[in-house]
């Protein structure tokens, strides 16, 4: 207890003194101090002074802790305060407080404008500062920044990733807007997202593990294979991140032929010729027009029907060109295109005969009257393919040979049953001549070379 020898309550309410001692004493409730020292020449009065009100702090993430600074706080009358308190909201505005529970933000007070609150749950946090001078308090200072303490990472790629050249991926490990300095050294991470090229061989390649990071940063070079559109997405544990990612393909290093689709000979077919990079993805940059050459079908049996192609040049619009091809013979296939630079085939395809339109009928070996033979009878169509749709049993009508000289006995022929278009018949001829044999089923017909019968 302080005894002084003068004092007297001013009509504010505010306690004056006068005396030879230094104290602080209590004016009223809440934040009211009165100071008073000798050094004054005259005899010293004690005057009011309060704490004022805390400053907002900035906060900023630090690999899951979070770190606070703020502005020194001071008496009203510029006397420094004992240091400060420090809460913690979930909530911009509004909220229960949580004062700060580990860390050196936990002192009671903190005696700097700076400290760390450490495993801090998940979430955004807001933090006052308030300051404090023994046992009185000043305002509660305004709400920090929102920072999360839940880390994730955001991606870049370098522009103009290109399939199968290496692209920069820069890792950013992030709490809240904030990079988080604090997420530092070597790191596990687990890749996924874009896809296996069309060729089905190249993978994408990530960086193998661990991935270093410095001050919450990676640089990390990958390599992509599928030009594609896709989501990159990167992984530590709980710690993720994506982003979207455009491959783009590379040059055009070969074509891709496709077969066409039932192809009947004589008829019109479709066929797309598709440029693509090393990894079959479509070079859509290969565009305008183009000279090819075709291969790979032959001429019809006929001799004079060969494969018709597209006149060129031939356009391409981003990467592919569809034209129109005829084939006549019957075979099974590939088909080839090429330009100066690049070419490619197509799978094995099968070229199937027209429908019938006449019989070969093969010249016979010199026969004897009255002694039956057997002739093989093939239906063809207009290119003289084997007409294998040409089936079952069928009536046909036969001219060339004559009757006996004696009138009484005819040429017979038995009804063939055709499979595959070809068909066997036994045929006895009676007059010994030089003729031809013609068969005929409808408006499909055929006739032999002269041959003779003795």
């Amino acid at each position: 207890m302080i005894s002084l020898p003068f004092g007297r309550l001013s009509r504010r309410g505010v306690l004056v003194l006068a005396g030879s001692a230094t104290g602080i004493v209590l004016v009223g409730g809440g934040v009211a101090w009165a100071y008073w020292d000798t050094t004054a020449s005259v005899p010293t009065y004690a005057f009011a002074d309060s704490v004022g009100a805390g400053g907002a702090p900035t906060a900023s993430a630090n690999n899951g802790s979070i770190a606070l600074t703020w502005p020194a706080s001071s008496t009203v009358a510029g006397h420094a305060v004992g240091g400060y308190l420090v809460n913690r909201y979930a909530n911009a505005s509004g909220g229960s407080a949580t004062p700060a529970a580990q860390g050196t933000c936990a002192a009671y007070p903190v005696s700097a404008t700076t400290c760390t609150e450490t495993n801090i749950p998940a979430g955004t946090w807001y933090y006052t500062v308030t300051p404090v001078l023994g046992a009185w308090h000043g305002s509660e200072s305004p709400r920090s920044n929102g920072i999360s303490t839940a880390d994730t990472f955001t991606l870049s790629l370098s522009s103009g990733a290109t399939a199968g050249t290496s692209s920069t991926l820069t890792i950013t490990a992030k709490a809240g807007s904030q990079t988080d300095a604090g997420y530092t050294g070597a790191r596990n991470l687990t890749f996924n997202g874009p896809g296996t090229a069309p060729d089905g061989t190249h993978t994408p390649t990530y960086p193998t593990n661990p991935v270093t990071f410095t001050n919450g940063v990676a640089t990390v070079p990958i390599t992509l294979y599928k030009a594609e559109t896709a989501t990159l997405s990167v992984a530590d544990g709980t710690v993720t991140g994506s982003t979207s990612v455009t491959v783009n393909p590379a040059a055009a290093s070969q074509f891709a032929v496709s077969a066409p689709s039932s192809p009947v000979a004589g008829v019109a077919q479709s066929v797309t010729v598709t440029a693509q990079d090393a990894y079959q993805n479509k070079a859509t940059s290969y565009t305008g027009t183009k000279t090819l050459a075709w291969s790979g079908p032959g001429t019809a049996p006929d001799g004079t029907h060969v494969p018709t192609y597209p006149t060129n040049p031939v356009t391409f619009g981003s990467g592919a060109a569809t034209v129109s091809i005829t084939l006549y013979r019957s075979e099974t296939t590939t088909l080839a295109a090429s330009d100066s630079t690049i070419s490619g085939t197509s799978r094995s395809f099968m070229v199937a005969a027209a429908a019938a339109s006449q019989f070969n009928v093969p010249t016979p070996a010199t026969q004897v009257a009255g002694i039956a033979f057997s002739l093989t009878l093939t239906a063809q169509d207009q290119y003289q393919n084997k007409a294998i749709s040409y089936t079952g049993s069928k009536t046909l009508t036969w001219s060339g040979p004559n009757g006996a000289p004696d009138g009484t006995d005819a040429p017979s022929y038995t009804n063939p049953a055709f499979s595959s278009g070809t068909a066997s018949v036994t045929i006895t001829l009676v007059k010994a001549e030089s003729p031809t044999l013609k068969a005929t089923d409808g408006t499909i017909n055929g006739t032999s070379g002269t041959f003779t019968v003795n």
